[in-house]
Parts: C-alpha cells; structure tokens; sequence
C-alpha cells in the first residue's frame, strides 16, 4: 500500500494471478506437446492423462500443448479448442498430491530393482501406482514426500497471501469475456 501511495498505481505493468497465468507458469515436456491416442489420452512423463473433450474425432491423433503440475502428479492440462482443460491421470488416486520429483525418484527405484534381476522393463503407469501403493518405498522416496509437505503448505500460504494482495488492489472493472463453453471433464476414467 505504501508503495502504491509513493508512487501511483500502474495498471499496464500488473498481471494478474489468475488460472491462466498459473497454468502457463507450469513446465511442459521437452516438445511442448503431446500426441492425443484414442481411449488412452496425452501421455506426460510415464502418466496418461484424459479429458473428456479428447473423445471428440477432431481432436484424436492431432497434439496439443500440455503442461503438468510439479506438484500433483495427478492433474495436467491440455489446449483444446482455444481453451485450457484440466485432465486427470490415469491412477488418479495414487497420483494425486505426489510431486513430479516423487515419481522420478520412485521410477529410478523401480528400474534399479529390475536391473539387479537383469530384466527388461518399461515404466507404466501401473507399474509406479502398484510400487508407489507397495510397502517397498525406501527412505528417499519418505523424505521426498516430507519435503513436499513443506513446500506445499508455503504456496498455500502464498496463494492466500496473493488472493489478500489482489482483493486490495482494485485497477479497473473488468468486461466480462465472452468465453467458449466450459468443457465438462470425463466423469468415469477408465
């Protein structure tokens, strides 16, 4: 408030935190992209990931950009149709809330464990559900899940902080947009 006083509001220079904002902060894949298969969805680092607007024939077989929550392994979202959708992992039970370095360090564990049998192994998305489910999570893995704890309560601390900050500033009245139809996600998944 002291600042806006001192030096007077800025509305060309504010951005606001809103849902587009964040998703487009997110990391994406090494393409930016991914492929839409039919039945199955986009498939972002092992995860198949579905939204009901990828049963339309328009969309099947095309890519669309993706971006995932490092933070919860069981949400990601596609571009369809000039708009962000919010697709839910396949194992959404299991996935959701674990971070992105969660998986990773549960996938290496997992390959380490079939390299020693000298087995051929592809990670799957049952695979890590069915490991992540198991009594076999080694301490790396615990002390990864603490960690995310923490960072999880500080952005939960933040975005309320945010959402105080932006009550307080009021710029200019917004237009209502005239926005696409909201696209309902899939109810029942796989």
């Amino acid at each position: 408030e002291q600042s806006i006083i001192q030096t007077g509001l800025r509305p060309s220079r504010l951005i606001s935190y809103d849902e587009t904002f964040r998703i487009l902060t997110m990391p994406t894949t090494k393409k930016g992209t991914a492929k839409v298969i039919p039945n199955q969805g986009v498939k972002i680092n092992h995860l198949y990931y579905w939204h009901n607007s990828f049963r339309n024939g328009s969309i099947e077989k095309t890519k669309v950009s993706v971006r995932y929550d490092p933070r919860d392994a069981g949400i990601a979202y596609a571009y369809v149709r000039k708009q962000w959708v919010r697709c839910i992992s396949q194992y959404y039970s299991v996935f959701k809330g674990r971070s992105e370095r969660e998986i990773q360090l549960a996938t290496q564990e997992l390959r380490q464990q079939y390299q020693q049998h000298s087995k051929r192994f592809t990670i799957t998305a049952k695979a890590l559900a069915v490991f992540l489910e198991g009594t076999e999570i080694t301490e790396s893995i615990l002390m990864q899940r603490l960690k995310d704890g923490e960072v999880k309560d500080i952005h939960t601390e933040e975005s309320i902080n945010e959402q105080n900050t932006l009550t307080l500033v009021d710029v200019e009245e917004e237009k209502p947009q005239s926005t696409p139809a909201e696209i309902k996600p899939y109810e029942e998944f796989w």
